[in-house]
C-alpha cells in the first residue's frame, strides 16, 4: 500500500514554497503519494500517513507552523513527521540533535562561530536549537523522525519592516537565492525511510 504524505509549508515571501515543492517531487519519485499545501488550507491530516512540515526563519520559526504543530500535535503524535526550515544563518556546533531529535544541516548554509567560547547575538540566535527547541517544548507529543536546515532566498523587497530591519542589523544578510537543492535531495534521501508506511 502506498505511502499519503503531506507536505505543507508557511512562507514569508514564497521561498520556502519552492524547497516544500523539491521534498514533494522527490518524495513523490520514491513511490509515495504526496499531497502539497500551504498550511493555510490544512484542515485535517487524518486521511494521512505521514507528513512533512516546512517554514521560514527569521526572529522565530514561522508563527504559523508552531500554531499548527501546537494545534495538531494529538494528530501528529500518530504520524512520522520531519521538519524543516529555510533561511539565511546558522551556527553550526557539534550537536547533531536538538532535544534528542536528529537534525540535518545544509553543508553550504552551517558556518561554525567564530569563537565557540563567546558567541555573537548572531551566532547565539543562528543555533539549531534556538531556531526550533522552543517549537519542540510547546509540542512536546510531536517527536520529528529529523529535522532540516536549508538556505532560503533573501529579497529585501518582499519582507516586512521588522523582519528587514533584524536581517539587515543582526544577520547582516545579502540578498540571493541560497536554497541548496543537492542537500535538499539528500535530506529526502535520510526521511524517505523513515516517513514509509510500516
Amino acid at each position: 500500500m502506498n505511502t499519503k504524505i503531506l507536505v505543507t509549508y508557511a512562507t514569508m515571501s514564497g521561498s520556502t514554497v519552492g524547497v516544500a515543492r523539491a521534498v514533494a517531487d522527490k518524495l513523490g519519485q520514491g513511490g509515495a503519494t504526496v499531497d502539497l499545501q500551504p498550511i493555510a488550507q490544512v484542515t485535517d491530516i487524518s486521511s494521512y500517513d505521514a507528513a512533512v512540515l516546512g517554514a521560514p526563519m527569521i526572529l522565530r520559526w514561522h508563527r504559523d507552523m508552531v500554531t499548527f504543530i501546537v494545534k495538531n500535535q494529538e494528530a501528529l503524535k500518530e504520524l512520522p513527521v520531519a521538519c524543516f526550515t529555510t533561511q539565511l544563518h546558522l551556527t553550526k556546533l557539534p550537536e547533531t540533535e536538538v532535544s534528542g531529535v536528529p537534525i540535518f544541516l545544509d553543508p553550504q548554509l552551517a558556518k561554525p562561530p567564530a569563537s565557540p567560547d563567546k558567541m555573537n547575538i548572531s551566532e547565539k540566535l543562528g543555533t539549531p536549537a534556538n531556531c526550533v527547541g522552543s517549537t519542540l517544548e510547546k509540542a512536546p507529543l510531536v517527536r520529528p523522525v529529523n529535522i532540516g536546515f536549508f538556505g532560503g532566498v533573501l529579497d529585501y523587497g518582499k519582507l516586512r519592516l521588522l523582519p528587514k530591519l533584524f536581517v539587515k542589523l543582526i544577520i547582516r544578510g545579502a540578498e540571493g537565492d541560497f536554497r541548496n537543492w543537492d542537500a535538499i535531495h539528500d535530506w529526502v534521501a535520510v526521511i524517505r525511510p523513515q516517513l514509509k508506511k510500516a
